[in-house]
């Protein structure tokens, strides 16, 4: 199983312990957020989906979609910001939108000891391996009890090297400014077909890969340096602060400066 599935990386872990309401309503994070349920139930909505989840459920919001939520009763649960490869985060979000961003996974022996042991490692910095170790293996069990979800069963993006050239050149030169129709040109097509192309193997444009990115890295600028808009603009392949500005809160729901200040659950 190890093998034919992407693993993600853990980026910031926390553990609610009967956490009576939500500090806030909605929310909108730059990264993938899952939240893992060992007791108590809420209910949600994140982009189409609207559901309740409870004990052994685990639900997932993409990058850039809002996430509302309410405590039915005093929820325990995981929250876990993570990291997973811009090429595969389509065929993701696709499959877990099928599902309604929710996957149950029976509370095995297995995995509530890796819930166990993350509780005990919650004070700990998020950089310690053993984080990464036991996350990494409740992923390989939720796959296990969810391969459609996280399996490509052989729709490898390898399929198309031409897309695979494509797919390096946006990640490489994604914080400089460059257009999609210059990119379709450079590898002699038009933007149509790029688009088609690309959207095929990846499941989503081009120009959303490389927004993507560009989002991405200005919400970790806001947050890890004290750095104005403008300066984080530039080098994160905007031309100015008013237009990352705009570009930032029509996809997060929320202005730079506000990201900046409440970052939190």
């Amino acid at each position: 199983m190890k093998d034919s599935i992407t693993l993600p990386k853990l980026i910031r872990h926390v553990f609610w312990n009967k956490k009576k309401h939500f500090l806030r309503k909605q929310d909108t994070y730059s990264m993938w957020m899952l939240f893992a349920i060992e007791e108590g139930d809420f209910t949600y909505q994140i982009d189409q989906s609207t559901g309740h989840a409870k004990k052994g459920d685990i639900v997932f919001c993409p990058p850039r979609v809002a996430f509302h939520r309410k405590t039915e009763t005093p929820l325990s649960f995981h929250a876990i910001v993570f990291d997973f490869p811009y090429h595969e985060t389509g065929f993701l979000q696709e499959m877990l939108r099928q599902n309604e961003h929710k996957l149950f996974v029976p509370l095995t022996t297995r995995l509530s000891e890796n819930y166990q042991h993350l509780r005990k490692l919650h004070p700990l910095s998020d950089l310690v391996p053993l984080k990464q170790h036991y996350f990494h293996d409740m992923w390989i069990i939720m796959s296990d009890y969810n391969p459609s979800v996280f399996e490509r069963k052989g729709q490898k993006h390898r399929d198309d090297p031409v897309m695979e050239q494509v797919l390096a050149y946006l990640e490489n030169h994604a914080h400089q400014s460059i257009e999609i129709k210059y990119v379709a040109s450079k590898f002699h097509m038009s933007s149509v077909q790029l688009t088609r192309r690309f959207k095929k193997v990846y499941h989503m444009a081009p120009v959303q890969y490389l927004t993507s990115i560009r989002i991405e890295k200005a919400a970790n600028l806001l947050l890890e340096t004290d750095w104005n808009l403008e300066t984080i603009a530039h080098e994160s392949g905007y031309e100015s602060g008013y237009y990352l500005s705009r570009i930032f809160n029509k996809h997060m729901k929320i202005r730079p400066s506000d990201y900046r200040k409440i970052n939190r659950f």
